[in-house]
């Protein structure tokens, strides 16, 4: 857990070290570490301007680490001008981590003179400091390219030069972001009144000019002064677009520290003046590119790294390339049929699926993807974005379908009948179009029309009327449960409450037996008071309609059902018989 000690500088009749003036008032180090560090932080916590709204960060090297200090102008009591620095050291604080702390809201800006200060862990200000890191590098990517470049240029003139920035035109904090992410690690100072003293950092900022009183040799810059190069506006363009991660990518193993350095990794960077050999950097902002860049992009070299860099692209940087316009051919070619294969096997969503309804890939190279067996839902949405031609639409959704099993299809068309209508209708003809091969598949596809209510709501949302709902149910019984139903089967199929009428019309007409008819009726029968609010009469049976039979109702008695009948009558006539000799007398 890193460690910051804090330190306190004002004016005082006689600080810590014993001096008088200003010098530390409190501090959380030791006595021996703060004389280690006070030689360098005494030269750099005035703040030498008036402005009392105004304040100073700044980032320094020290004995044992960095340091961080936010100083700022005050009028003591007695009307003399004098300063507050509130200052953090620590062994592992980085550019950016001081750049972060830049709003604390922890910075003291007053002394009563009896405060104590303890150290502070990094982990206490990692969520804000995480927080406000972030929002700082959002607001330095979104500086004017041209003013980044210009300051870029400059430091990479000369790198190993001292910088003043004099009278800067935007924030110094977020010029400071950008230059350390594109050019490296540097100390700085956000506001100095000078920077004629030996000790400044590399890069301070000056609210004005002014003449050096001691010939210290640092380099001073403008805005509006010119000499923004090809490269270093390519590094501020690629920086806007995706940050530190563009410039990774180019960046030399190490350091640039001279000139040379900073000649030799332009000419390793650059395709040709002004663009960077970064296809990745092309790719992600292939909407607004250079007519030399889009040459790069077109060069053997540029394609043969757009197919390994394409398929990798994540979902918001292939949705822009489908996007883009003007891009090569080969390019659009190769981003629609990635962005196809990436949403049907999905990987991508819904980004995707929009830039792929910008710009729709043929039927054609779609059902080439169906061989992959994409799941049905993808295909589903793909058709429904990217073909306008219906013939073509459900051709596909067709030749998707049958590549499920009718068990498969039976979920799919009960689960999607709302959201993806279209393609649930072609998977139910799917289903009504002949039977599974093996009867382990056709026993599986029956207990799924079980349990999945023999697709009576389906049915009932994919077609116009309960009449074609019940032939559609009708066709797909007799796939799946064959001709006939007998009553066990008959039974699962009702053992639902409240069987929809369409549903029972269908198992009527495909009853078996008397027995699965005479089920099938006393359902709808009891159903018919229920749905009125009713209780079924006891006892009461239906009574089969003469003018409108069913086809259960029109079959005649089985054989075997005869026989006993006739059987059971002569028995009875005998047993008559018998009684009456016995009453009368007569002779047995």
């Amino acid at each position: 857990m890193q460690r910051l000690d804090q330190i306190f500088y004002t004016w005082s009749e006689r600080s810590l070290l014993g001096g008088k003036g200003m010098g530390p008032v409190a501090s959380s180090l030791p006595v021996g570490a703060l004389a280690g560090w006070d030689p360098v932080l005494r030269g750099r916590v005035w703040a030498g301007w008036q402005e009392h709204d105004r304040f100073g960060l700044g980032y320094l090297r020290g004995p044992d680490g960095y340091a961080v200090i936010c100083k700022r102008p005050v009028t003591e009591a007695e009307g003399r001008q004098a300063s507050l620095a509130h200052v953090l050291v620590g062994r592992e604080i980085t550019p950016l981590g001081a750049l972060a702390l830049h709003d604390w809201d922890g910075w003291l800006t007053a002394w009563d003179g009896t405060a104590e200060l303890d150290p502070l862990s990094w982990e206490d200000l990692r969520r804000q400091c995480d927080l406000a890191r972030r929002d700082l590098v959002g607001r330095a990517r979104r500086l004017p390219a041209a003013t980044l470049a210009e300051l870029v240029a400059f430091v990479l003139a000369e790198p190993e030069a001292d910088v003043s920035v004099v009278a800067p035109t935007e924030s110094p904090a977020e010029l400071l972001c950008a230059l350390v992410e594109i050019t490296g690690a540097m100390t700085f100072s956000t506001m100095e009144s000078r920077d004629d003293d030996r000790g400044c950092p590399r890069v301070v900022f000056l609210p004005d000019d002014h003449d050096s009183r001691m010939g210290v040799p640092r380099r001073r810059f403008r805005f509006g002064s010119g000499g923004a190069d090809p490269f270093a506006l390519a590094l501020a363009t690629s920086y806007r677009a995706e940050g530190r991660a563009a410039i990774d990518r180019i960046r030399p193993q190490t350091p640039v520290t001279t000139a040379d350095e900073a000649r030799a990794w332009a000419r390793a960077a650059q395709l040709a003046p002004g663009v960077l050999d970064d296809i990745t950097g092309l790719l992600r902002r292939a909407s607004d590119l250079s007519a030399a860049e889009l040459g790069a992009l077109r060069s053997k070299q540029g394609l043969a790294e757009a197919r390994r860099i394409v398929p990798a692209l994540e979902d918001g940087a292939l949705a822009a390339l489908l996007r883009a316009s003007g891009l090569p051919e080969e390019v659009s070619a190769l981003a629609q049929e990635c962005a196809l294969r990436s949403f049907l096997t999905g990987r991508a969503g819904e980004q995707v699926l929009a830039a792929l309804a910008v710009r729709p890939p043929p039927a054609r190279l779609i059902g080439e993807q169906l061989k992959h067996a994409p799941p049905l839902g993808r295909v589903a949405a793909l058709a429904r974005q990217a073909l306008p031609d219906v013939r073509e639409r459900r051709d596909l959704l067709d030749r998707a379908a049958r590549q499920l099993s009718k068990s498969e299809l039976i979920a799919w068309v009960h689960d999607h009948c709302r959201d993806e209508p279209e393609a649930a209708h072609v998977a139910l003809r799917v289903i009504c179009d002949g039977q599974e091969r093996s009867a382990e598949q056709r026993r599986r596809a029956l207990d799924t029309l079980i349990a999945r209510g023999a697709l009576a709501e389906a049915t009932a949302e994919l077609t116009p009327s309960p009449r074609e709902a019940a032939a559609y149910l009708q066709s797909v019984l007799t796939v799946v449960a064959g001709a006939r139903i007998d009553e066990p089967l008959m039974a699962s199929f009702l053992a639902r409450s409240h069987p929809p009428a369409h549903l029972l019309y269908a198992l009527r007409a495909m009853a078996g037996d008397s027995r699965a008819l005479a089920l099938a009726d006393r359902t709808a029968w009891g159903q018919f008071f229920t749905q009125s609010g009713l209780p079924a009469p006891l006892g009461a049976q239906p009574v089969a309609s003469r003018a409108q039979p069913g086809p259960a109702d029109e079959r005649p008695a089985p054989r075997a059902e005869r026989i006993l009948l006739v059987v059971f009558f002569t028995s009875v006539v005998a047993l008559l018989a018998v009684v009456a000799i016995v009453v009368t007398g007569g002779p047995l």
